[in-house]
């Protein structure tokens, strides 16, 4: 009875033993069980919220690129508005694919919501005065009043348009602050309970205790990264928000890019950016056009290629042959960097990533730019610095179609008044008069012969200024019919001052095509001496 006895409490020890030891592990496996689901669910709600930080800069370039699109459709002849209007219409599709991602994003959140709602409104209002109004008066060549749309009722609502997405991206930075704030409180706390456990069980302590330290060891980590990731996204934000206002405001093609820069050294914590052009000599050389940051000399003295040699082998040349991104993670391991290994660690450029720069025909340039840590261009930061290359190209073909109209339109100009010049320094009067009849332009002659201003005279019908209309209106035929008409006499009415005796002599006038623009006269005063005219 004393052995059934003695083996019935040890039974019962190990019994208990074994259900307390049953029970810790439940209890810790539980606790293991609903980390994982909450860290889960915590991934899931910091990565949707890292999309939309992701999304809404993106949103925004895409509304810059299309605001300089109808700048440049308002701005540029019909024959070059295909490019752009092609430009435009992508940029719409690529925001409407955002809009609908961030609807479904933001679709339990109300304020948020309500923001997106209101910047869908704007933007239907947008694209409704550009597609009725200003669409129009570009096709009809009315780009004065085109314009005065763009920069008027266009430019509120583009400002508007920013503003609720600057409200959008502050809210989301700010939920995002406090979503790690929580997240790593909470990791923390569920630290603290197993210890507490472990405690319980000094084998599943040591146990457990190891397996604990290495998980919360390892989410602090992941927590500080995602930290350190969001101030890189902040930086990241705010230099492409910069760009994007220094490309809208952009005049100058050399000195947009050394703004560019700038803003990517000082907003975006770059230790070196520079901007480089392939020229087409016989060394394929890069010349360097803009560059911000420290040891600039860099630059100056970094003689690079783009052609199949060692000094073309480097990050630059491949790009401007390939197109493709290079990225460099470390310059003292990287191969192929024999060229400028040296001074670029002397300079404490570590890691790099180079950028096309291409137009419609060809890649014409790359964007350079250096850190002083080695691998510290992660996938964000190369997609973001990827569209920011693109957005530094466009703007640059726009500038230079644009320094080219305006270049186009001052010879235009210079021409119009050289041949003004020639048409006052006539002492005859002299007529430029459209097919149908009516007054182009006139000369000082002309003023004074009629006793009209050249504002009366434009728009009026030529033959009113002679006494015999019906003759006049004749010979404007025959002009138009045979291509010239000579010494047809006519007499021109002053206003105030008697007749005048002409012999008006024209031609017709045509473009470069050929086609029929007006007829020029001429019409030289006569004077009579018994009975004979002489001019």
């Amino acid at each position: 009875m004393k052995s059934m006895s003695r083996i019935s409490i040890k039974m019962k020890l190990f019994g208990g033993f074994a259900a307390i030891v049953i029970l810790i592990m439940t209890i810790l496996v539980t606790a293991y069980v609903s980390l994982n689901e909450a860290e889960s669910s915590q991934r899931k709600m910091v990565d949707d919220n890292f999309g939309n930080l992701y999304d809404l800069p993106t949103l925004r370039a895409n509304i810059n690129a299309q605001r300089l699109a109808v700048a440049m459709l308002i701005e540029t002849e019909a024959s070059g508005r295909a490019p752009w209007l092609d430009e435009l219409q992508r940029r719409r599709r690529m925001a409407d694919d955002i809009i609908n991602n961030l609807i479904l994003r933001f679709r339990d959140d109300p304020r948020e919501s309500e923001l997106l709602g209101e910047f869908i409104s704007v933007r239907d209002l947008y694209d409704r005065l550009q597609d009725t109004q200003i669409d129009l008066l570009v096709g009809q060549r009315n780009t004065k009043e085109a314009r005065a749309l763009f920069l008027g009722s266009q430019t509120e609502n583009y400002t508007r348009m920013r503003t609720l997405l600057a409200e959008l991206e502050r809210t989301e930075i700010t939920e995002a602050r406090g979503m790690l704030k929580w997240t790593k409180e909470i990791a923390q706390q569920r630290s603290r309970a197993f210890f507490i456990m472990g405690g319980l069980s000094v084998l599943l302590a040591a146990v457990l205790a190891i397996y604990t330290s290495r998980t919360v060891a390892s989410y602090v980590l992941e927590l500080k990264s995602r930290e350190s990731a969001l101030s890189r996204v902040n930086r990241s934000l705010k230099m492409l928000n910069e760009c994007n206002s220094i490309a809208i405001h952009a005049t100058d093609e050399v000195r947009f890019l050394e703004d560019i820069c700038r803003t990517i050294v000082d907003v975006g914590g770059h230790r070196l950016a520079w901007v480089g052009y392939a020229d087409d000599d016989k060394n394929k050389s890069v010349r360097p056009m803009a560059f911000a940051g420290e040891n600039g000399d860099y630059v100056e003295h970094a003689n690079i290629s783009w052609a199949e040699n060692e000094r073309g082998k480097g990050p630059t040349g491949t790009v401007i042959r390939t197109g493709e991104v290079v990225v460099v993670g470390d310059t003292a391991t990287e191969p192929g960097y024999d060229p400028w290994r040296y001074r670029a660690i002397e300079k404490g450029y570590r890691s790099s990533a180079t950028f096309p720069l291409r137009d419609a025909a060809r890649v014409y340039g790359a964007l350079m730019v250096y850190s002083g840590i080695p691998r510290a261009f992660d996938d964000e930061e190369i997609r973001l610095m990827t569209e920011l290359a693109d957005d530094i190209a466009f703007a640059t073909t726009a500038l230079r179609d644009l320094s080219a109209r305006l270049q186009a339109e001052k010879k235009a100009r210079e021409a119009a008044a050289y041949n003004r010049s020639l048409l006052e320094a006539s002492l005859d009067p002299l007529m430029v008069i459209g097919i149908s009849g009516k007054i182009a332009d006139v000369n000082e002659a002309a003023e004074k012969i009629t006793g009209k201003s050249r504002a009366e005279l434009i728009g009026f019908d030529f033959s009113g200024c002679f006494t015999d209309p019906a003759k006049a209106n004749a010979g404007f035929r025959e002009v138009l019919s045979n291509g010239q008409v000579r010494d047809l006499r006519l007499t021109i009415r002053h206003v105030t001052d008697g007749v005048t005796d002409v012999l008006f002599n024209a031609s017709v006038v045509r473009n470069e095509a050929g086609e029929l623009q007006g007829v020029f006269g001429a019409a030289r005063e006569c004077t009579s001496h018994s009975g004979v005219i002489a001019c």
